[in-house]
């Protein structure tokens, strides 16, 4: 009887020596990440927000600086613009013009920058950008596994495109 009770106490006490300290660092590690890829997508807005563009070596920054931490992000970034054509009816303008909204997704997006050495954008446009962490970690692993949560690892920025750098944007398009 004195043995299991030795054994009992020899578990509790690599539980409260090794795991639980071990799990409190990786929820730091985790809480670290994730602050890392918000203040990452924030900045990276910004820029893109300023420039009124996005080049090839701006968005492998963005993935280089998402890696920092070890993490695999899925990327998705959405331009949103306002279209607008004249109304005619039988070849005759009515003075009407209509507006609809023109969404173009990451696929496009990083197509067009591998064809012309960047994606370019107008003033006034919306560019929302999403970072979603596809690893996971021990701690996040943990928590899922004790509390059945899923894993809700995203940093995300929306901005308007508020200026253009007119001769960068005139250079990039090849």
């Amino acid at each position: 009887m004195d043995t299991l009770g030795k054994l009992v106490d020899l578990i509790i006490l690599i539980a409260a020596c090794i795991i639980i300290p071990t799990m409190f660092l990786s929820f730091k590690y985790d809480d670290l990440a994730q602050r890392n890829a918000e203040i990452v997508v924030n900045d990276f807005a910004e820029t893109v927000s300023s420039c009124g563009y996005v080049t090839d070596e701006m968005y492998y920054d963005l993935v280089s600086d998402l890696a920092v931490y070890g993490g695999v992000y899925q990327i998705d970034i959405v331009h949103e613009q306002e279209i607008m054509e004249p109304e005619y009816v039988g070849g005759v303008f009515t003075g009407n013009v209509m507006t609809y909204p023109d969404k173009t997704y990451t696929e496009e997006i990083i197509s067009n920058i591998d064809a012309h050495g960047a994606y370019l954008m107008m003033v006034g446009d919306q560019f929302t950008i999403t970072a979603r962490k596809k690893s996971v970690s021990s701690g996040q692993s943990f928590i899922k596994w004790m509390l059945h949560k899923k894993n809700s690892n995203l940093a995300t920025a929306s901005r308007m495109i508020s200026g253009i750098s007119k001769v960068e944007y005139e250079s990039y398009y090849r």
